[in-house]
C-alpha cells in the first residue's frame, strides 16, 4: 500500500463518500503552558492498494512520537480491509477517518505521527509544538 493522504485536521465530517475536512494540514500547535492536552484533533489517512496487496485484514497504527522519538500514544489502532479482487481498472482506495482526543504534549518541541500498516511505517509527519508567539 501507498500514502496518499495523511493529516490533521481541526475536524473532519463524511456523507455520501465525501468529506469535508476543515483546517487541514497544520503542522503546529501555540502552546505556552506544558504539560498541555489538546482536546480534539481529526485524522485524514487514504491508502492506494497496490498489486503486491493480499486481501483480508491489515493492521493500521497511528502514534504519537515525543521530541526523542519515543513512543507517547496510539492515535489509531485498527484493522482495514482489502477485497480480494478490485473493482475495475481504477485503484482501490482505502479511507480512514478517525479523532482523537485528549493528546497530551509533555514538553515543547517536535512531536511526530506515524502511519504503519503490518508493523511498517509508511509516512511520518511533524508537529511543532511550543510558544510561536517568541520566534521573531
Amino acid at each position: 500500500m501507498r500514502v496518499r493522504n495523511f493529516m490533521l485536521a481541526e475536524a473532519i465530517a463524511g456523507r455520501d463518500g465525501y468529506h469535508v475536512i476543515h483546517g487541514a494540514g497544520f503542522t503546529g500547535l501555540n502552546v505556552q503552558r506544558f504539560p498541555y492536552t489538546h482536546q480534539k484533533v481529526s485524522l485524514y489517512v487514504t491508502l492506494v492498494r497496490e498489486a503486491q496487496d493480499t486481501a483480508g485484514g491489515h493492521r493500521l497504527q497511528v502514534e504519537l512520537l515525543d521530541p526523542d522519538l519515543n513512543k507517547l500514544e496510539a492515535l489509531a489502532d485498527g484493522q482495514i480491509e482489502l477485497p480480494s479482487e478490485p473493482d475495475g481498472d481504477d485503484p482501490l482506495l482505502i479511507t480512514y477517518v478517525g479523532q482523537c482526543a485528549g493528546i497530551g504534549f509533555p514538553r515543547q518541541g517536535i512531536y511526530s505521527i506515524t502511519l504503519s500498516v503490518d508493523g511498517v511505517e509508511l509516512d511520518r509527519m511533524t508537529i511543532a509544538v511550543g510558544d510561536h508567539t517568541k520566534e521573531a
